[in-house]
């Protein structure tokens, strides 16, 4: 008997081990997280009138650049998109610093910085362990008027920007 309750006891601490001892080793896939944040930006005179749709800004010949590379029109990128009302950019970029500029009009050039960190994450699952990195947004400015948010580690955040002209 009590060799039967030596060896159930040995197997009880041998199952305890901690979940991290079960992340260790090579990854077999990775998982692809989707980008932080989303930036929704709407362009507004004093009145409240939507910029874009009152055609003040042409949606078609707004540009943006992102840490100095130059995308095609915001309208027709995949970072960037313009609705018949605000203009849409995701937090691509690098560890630290990004800046877009957002191109409106030939004399009109609007700064959007924000800084990203990344988490490396490791999870298993019954094929194994897959690994990627996870964006974090931890902080964000318009034309240098910091933009207020509640970071979510799990998911994505949706920034909306009213800005007045």
């Amino acid at each position: 008997m009590r060799k039967v309750t030596v060896f159930c006891f040995t197997i009880f601490l041998i199952s305890c081990g901690s979940n991290d001892d079960l992340l260790e080793g090579e990854c077999v896939g990775v998982i692809d997280y989707a980008n932080a944040g989303i930036f929704q930006i709407e362009l507004v005179d004093s009145m409240g009138n939507n910029l874009i749709q009152d055609s003040l800004y042409d949606p078609y010949q707004i540009t943006a650049s992102i840490n100095g590379e130059a995308n095609s029109g915001v309208f027709d990128n995949f970072d960037t998109a313009v609705s018949r009302d605000t203009i849409r950019l995701y937090t691509i970029g690098n560890e630290g610093f990004n800046r877009w500029l957002l191109h409106l009009s030939q004399t009109d050039t609007d700064t959007l910085d924000f800084t990203l960190s990344y988490k490396e994450e490791r999870v298993l699952y019954d094929d194994g362990i897959f690994c990627g990195s996870r964006q974090i947004l931890n902080s964000a400015s318009y034309n240098g008027n910091p933009l207020e948010f509640t970071s979510e580690p799990e998911g994505i955040v949706m920034l909306m920007v009213s800005v007045v002209k």
